[in-house]
């Protein structure tokens, strides 16, 4: 049986050590994104990120989180148990205390 996708708890999860990565369209990136995230599509370049990173938690978010919840589950079957999801709207973050910035931001 795979193992269970891991969802970032929005409310208590540590900002300091959490990389952000956005795994939208580079168009969707550049109109808004995630206060300091970085942009990657890419499972295995997001792999690279999670095995340099070892002390830190990969959050990687999309639009409504199924992306970001898919790219997690095959990271984690990988063995890249530092990589979690976030599955909210990517417009709600703000709610959370995760700023996003860029012209196509907007408050909810």
């Amino acid at each position: 049986m795979p193992p269970q996708t891991k969802i970032l708890d929005l409310k208590t999860f540590d900002k300091e050590n959490t990389i952000f990565i956005d795994v939208r369209t580079r168009g969707y990136y550049l109109i808004s994104h995630v206060e300091n995230a970085i942009h990657i599509e890419s499972a295995e370049r997001i792999g690279f990120i999670a095995e340099e990173n070892r002390d830190k938690q990969i959050a990687l978010y999309c639009h409504s989180g199924s992306v970001a919840m898919s790219l997690a589950a095959k990271l984690e079957q990988e063995g890249h148990d530092n990589v979690v999801a976030i599955n909210k709207n990517f417009f709600y973050l703000p709610k959370y205390g995760i700023p996003i910035v860029g012209e196509g931001a907007t408050k909810i």
